[in-house]
Formats: structure tokens, sequence, C-alpha cells
């Protein structure tokens, strides 16, 4: 399942780069994570799949569930709870692995998030992205690019680059 199955008419419009651009606003795909909503930039996600068998990596830090087979490609799962110090992510029927295309010193990388629960895409406006608090935060403030509210309560946007370990990932 695709991002674009999140959208209804009740949901903000759909922008395109330059639509996004000219009008100062961003899309993010919402989700929670230990009762408490976080967002990624939509340009980055590729595709929503339900939580499937997860192969182990030996050797591994703890917040790298393992590896999938998607369409014959392998990507490492990120545990985002675990990653945030907030321990392991109890998958129920409404995990989700969201399969992110990060580019990094111009390359290409799938890597796959486990999260509790998808919410929404929702466009938030430049000037309603409030920075990242010095303290506070159940996330390392440098994992945070701003913070913004959905349905009455705080959207912790993540500076992906940097909340995901890429340099562990190598190994895999």
């Amino acid at each position: 399942m695709d991002a674009q199955a999140f959208h209804d008419s009740s949901m903000p419009t759909y922008l395109d780069d330059k639509q996004a651009n000219e009008e100062g606003a961003l899309q993010f795909l919402i989700f929670s994570l230990n009762d408490a909503l976080f967002g990624v930039n939509l340009m980055l996600v590729k595709e929503i799949s339900q939580y499937g068998i997860v192969t182990m990596v030996p050797l591994m830090p703890s917040y790298i569930k393992g590896v999938i087979n998607l369409r014959g490609s392998v990507i490492p799962i990120i545990d985002l709870s675990a990653r945030f110090n907030h321990g392991i992510t109890t998958v129920n029927k409404r995990s989700c692995i969201v399969i992110l295309d990060i580019t990094q010193e111009g390359e290409s990388n799938d890597i796959g998030i486990l999260v509790d629960d998808v919410a929404a895409v929702l466009k938030i406006e430049q000037t309603q992205i409030e920075p990242a608090p010095a303290f506070g935060a159940s996330v390392r403030s440098e994992f945070i690019a701003g913070i913004s509210k959905f349905n009455e309560r705080f959207v912790v946007l993540l500076d992906i680059a940097k909340t995901l370990p890429l340099d562990d990932l190598a190994d895999i």
C-alpha cells in the first residue's frame, strides 16, 4: 500500500514539489510510535507495507530489527522506538513498515522503519513548523527537524538523515 492510499477528501490536498515550494507547504506522512505522533517528509516515502517476516541479522545494534525481502531487494528495518531508546516495539495488527528512499553522499538507499500505525498524509505550512525544542522532547533534539500540530496533538517532524544510522547499515 503506498502513501497515496491514505489520501482522501477529508485530508489536505496533495501537492507536488513545485506547488509545495510555491505555497510554502510541505507534506508529511504522520505515524504513531509509543502514543506519540511523528512525521517524515512524504517525498522520502516509497511505500507502506504491512509488518511481515523480518529476518534477524547477527551482531547488529538492537534498533536494527533485521531485513526484509521486498521484490528481490534486501531492505534493512529500523525499530524507531528502540532507536529512540524507548524499548523494542511490540508488533500488533496495525504495525507497519514505512519504506523510505534515503540519499546520502549521492547514493540512494531504501530503508524501512517500523511504526505502530500510520495516521495521515498532512500538508503543513512552513510557518506552522516550530524549531526543535532544546529540552523536554522524548527524542534527541538532533533527530528533530521541527514540531507542528495535528488534531490538537504535537507532531515531531523527524530529520531522517540524522535519525537513521546509515553508517551502521553499511554492514548489512
